[in-house]
């Protein structure tokens, strides 16, 4: 971006001024939009991970069950306990797959 040559505060016309206020209020609003996406995404951030920190606790929970199931299930005495045990044994090989799988990459 080159600079405009300078004028002479002494030559400088009304609308000259007025074209340099205008000027100034564009440069005051664009930066005051481009803090407020600063600001949106960075709410969108922290938004994210408190939602991220929510599903770890919710698969932590269905892990903690499944596994209290599992164990509770294990002997097999009926067709109830047998169906329940291979169910939790499904699920839990479920969390670990897919906890086993990579991240994406950070953008």
């Amino acid at each position: 971006m080159t600079t405009p040559a300078r004028i002479p505060l002494d030559e400088m016309t009304s609308d000259a001024l007025d074209q340099l206020y205008t000027e100034l209020e564009e440069l005051r609003l664009l930066i005051r939009m481009k803090d407020g996406m600063h600001r949106s995404a960075e709410t969108e951030v922290t938004e994210l991970h408190a939602r991220a920190k929510q599903a770890e606790a919710a698969i932590e929970r269905v892990r903690t069950l499944t596994t209290a199931t599992r164990n509770a299930t294990s002997a097999g005495r009926n067709d109830w306990q047998i169906g329940q045990h291979d169910l939790a044994i499904t699920i839990l090989a479920a969390l670990d797959e897919h906890q086993e799988q990579p991240s994406p990459p950070a953008t």
